[in-house]
């Protein structure tokens, strides 16, 4: 092979190489809808690439649940759970319970009234000597008479507050021994479970004391 010729074929493997670098390069600054994976391919054929992984969320705290029992005049006496933090209502106990029946004494029983965990409603029937029966918690009438130091109850002491069932008083006292005592009754709203409804509800049952 002559000189020239020689000369000749290098300059088409060297233009060749150009070329293709130009290519490559065009393609990692042009706009593109390739993937990184792609791209990485294009420069480093045959490497191997590996996503990063995702970390799962972090766990939601499970949502409360509301555990309630209707009696009386209803379609369907019983007990019913409400998932979820949030105020519930008597009318959503009623209609839970397939709604009120054709005898029962609507106007004897508030139905906008709130209701919280472990509460009984009772709905007596029209002309009967039943009376209506709202009850907040099983031991909601000594609520009346004492106050709980939120700080140092048990669930048992607890329950004694308007509102408070067993399932609330034990998620109070979680949350004070993961975060400490609480200092005002605002802090209780950072329990699951409790709202304003309730917070109003046992405000003036509650002491904070060490």
């Amino acid at each position: 092979m002559s000189e020239q010729i020689r000369r000749i074929v290098t300059l088409a493997i060297w233009g060749v190489i150009a070329c293709g670098g130009g290519l490559i390069a065009w393609q990692l600054v042009a706009p593109t809808t390739a993937t990184a994976e792609e791209v990485v391919l294009m420069v480093t054929p045959g490497a191997q690439v590996v996503r990063p992984t995702q970390s799962p969320p972090a766990d939601d705290a499970p949502p409360a649940q509301q555990i309630m029992y209707i009696s009386g005049a209803v379609v369907t006496p019983g007990v019913y759970a409400f998932e979820g933090a949030y105020d519930v209502r008597i009318v959503d106990l009623v209609m839970r319970a397939g709604g009120l029946r054709p005898d029962a004494d609507a106007a004897a029983i508030n139905l906008a009234a709130s209701v919280g965990d472990a509460a009984h409603v009772h709905v007596p029937v029209r002309g009967s000597a039943e009376v209506s029966q709202h009850a907040p918690a099983p031991a909601a009438s000594s609520a009346q008479s004492q106050t709980v130091n939120v700080n140092r109850a048990t669930v048992d002491e607890l329950t004694q507050l308007p509102g408070v069932g067993p399932a609330l008083a034990q998620r109070i006292i979680d949350f004070r021994e993961q975060h400490g005592p609480f200092t005002t009754i605002d802090d209780l709203d950072a329990v699951s479970g409790v709202g304003t409804s309730l917070l109003n509800k046992i405000a003036e049952y509650v002491v904070f004391g060490e």
